[in-house]
């Protein structure tokens, strides 16, 4: 699965993110399938930016399978760095990592800036090697219309109890209450989903990282009322 991660980061570095100034993309990518919630607090730890949104975690509590035989305790964790404008999504069943999301906020007036970051995830997405090989060289995404936005997502040949999954896109945000725009501004956004090393093998519906309906500075207020 390694192979996976290092394919995924492709999509990333497409985009100039490898630079200094975001290398917190790598950090979070570099996250194993499986870590704990620890392993995240100690990879993030240098990065002051970031702060732990609310200062808690969310827990969302137990699922359970359709015949209820197995169940994981699902839990996540928001990262949030006002000063860049980004958030980051990661979620866990029973201390495992499953999902990974990476949220970068833009003001209702940048919507050429959203959707030029769309469709070079679209891009990269396409031609990443790892997909390419696992897809026999036809990679297809499954675009469909979000709250004013898009989304697709990418999915590899089936493999037995596991789900994969690459969702790239951008939506709109709710506009402040009185303010008279139509939209507050958009998320661009890369989310990933591998149960390959949770306990999501076995017919348990889980949750996966939303996308969150307010602007990057609310987020930790939110959290906190929770």
């Amino acid at each position: 699965m390694r192979r996976f991660i290092i394919s995924i980061f492709s999509i990333f570095l497409s985009l100039g993110l490898a630079a200094q100034a975001e290398d917190y993309s790598k950090k979070m990518l570099d996250l194993k399938w499986g870590s704990s919630k620890l392993d995240a607090y100690m990879a993030f730890e240098p990065y002051r930016a970031f702060h732990l949104a609310g200062q808690h975690i969310k827990d969302w509590g137990i699922f359970y399978s359709e015949d209820s035989t197995n169940s994981a305790r699902i839990e996540s964790i928001v990262l949030v760095n006002e000063s860049q404008s980004v958030y980051i999504h990661l979620m866990y069943a029973n201390d495992r990592l499953y999902a990974k999301n990476i949220n970068w906020y833009y003001d209702a007036h940048e919507v050429e800036e959203v959707q030029g970051k769309y469709k070079l995830l679209n891009g990269a997405a396409t031609g990443d090697v790892w997909l390419v090989h696992v897809s026999h060289g036809r990679v297809t995404g499954e675009e469909r219309n979000v709250q004013s936005g898009k989304q697709t997502t990418y999915y590899p040949p089936a493999r037995q109890n596991e789900i994969f999954s690459i969702q790239t896109g951008y939506q709109a945000i709710s506009p402040a209450e009185g303010s008279g725009n139509p939209v507050g501004g958009f998320y661009a956004y890369g989310r990933l989903v591998n149960t390959q090393s949770s306990h999501l093998n076995d017919g348990i519906l889980f949750p996966i990282p939303e996308i969150l309906n307010m602007p990057i500075n609310d987020i930790d207020a939110y959290y906190r009322q929770m």
